[in-house]
């Protein structure tokens, strides 16, 4: 047995060393890739079909052939580590945990094997009063719009108490810009997020309309007010019936546009004008106001400052 083994040993060295002669003659190898080799696997039966099926071996395709739901748990603070966030979990009753992944000091993935155990430990109310922010990953919660027309003057506070939607608004933040010195001022757009998987074209233009505020509507008065002004100039200067012009005035406006204003040098106060509603003016119903009209040289024309009947 020796003498043979000894006889085998040097004839691969003699093979070795025709080869070497060889490859510094040719002064390069081929090198060729080896098949694949097939992996044994086993046959597990379906429940639902009874077909036969190949179990995956890898854990990524046992993890996509697995249903699972994630929850990421994020906090401004630095979350408890595995044993402290374990025994939490446990004292909350939240079980069917698969897996507990830590993203950073600040971030956590749990993956339940149930959604009702998932939407568990989102709504546990010892979780949301640590302050930590828990929602299933992948899943359409917000959906933002860009509002515009929004004047610069409004807070953000203001903003979101007076925009309207048929989902819920959970936030709303205006937009900045750089300015030539390098300073950031605000924008006329912000962003509006409200809750829910998607946020439609019509809706956007809908809160568009919305985002006008009282300031807005204070702007819209007072150009209205300054058209009864112009048109009461008109009146006081020309020669025709004061009452039919005055009631051509108010049949023009609408309800609480205006009960008093001021126009220096001319003072013209109109007192309880909207009183009654556009029918009642129509109807030529009586309604008390006043005209005051102050001139530096000369009176008003009789008659115009005292009640008139229409």
């Amino acid at each position: 047995m020796e003498t043979q083994h000894k006889i085998s040993s040097a004839e691969k060295r003699k093979k070795t060393e025709n080869s070497g002669e060889d490859n510094s003659e040719e002064s390069f190898t081929t090198v060729t890739r080896r098949k694949p080799k097939c992996r044994r696997s086993d046959l597990t039966k379906s429940a639902d079909n009874n077909q036969l099926i190949d179990a995956l071996t890898t854990p990524l395709e046992m993890q996509r052939l697995e249903e699972y739901y994630e929850v990421c748990i994020t906090s401004l603070q630095c979350l408890p580590k595995q044993i402290g966030l374990a025994k939490l979990l446990k004292s909350e009753n939240i079980i069917n945990i698969m897996k507990i992944q830590y993203k950073s000091p600040y971030k956590v993935l749990v993956q339940f094997q149930k959604l009702e155990d998932a939407y568990h430990l989102i709504n546990c109310k010892k979780i949301l009063d640590l302050g930590y922010h828990c929602r299933i990953v992948n899943e359409t919660h917000l959906s933002f719009g860009v509002v515009k027309g929004i004047d610069i003057g409004i807070e953000e506070q203001e903003i979101l108490e007076n925009l309207t939607s048929s989902c819920e608004i959970s936030s709303v933040k205006r937009l900045k810009r750089l300015d030539i010195n390098g300073i950031l001022s605000k924008k006329e757009k912000s962003i509006v997020a409200t809750e829910s998987a998607t946020l439609n074209n019509e809706e956007v233009t809908r809160m568009e309309t919305d985002a006008c505020t009282e300031k807005q509507e204070e702007k819209q008065k007072i150009s209205k007010i300054w058209v009864i002004i112009k048109r009461v100039k008109e009146i006081l200067f020309s020669e025709s019936k004061v009452e039919e012009k005055i009631l051509d005035i108010v049949k023009k406006q609408k309800e609480d546009v205006l009960k008093s204003f001021r126009l220096e040098p001319v003072t013209i106060c109109f007192d309880s004008v909207l009183a009654g509603n556009p029918k009642s003016i129509e109807s030529r119903d009586t309604i008390r106001y006043e005209v005051l009209k102050k001139w530096e040289k000369n009176t008003i024309k009789e008659g115009i400052k005292s009640s008139v009947t229409l």
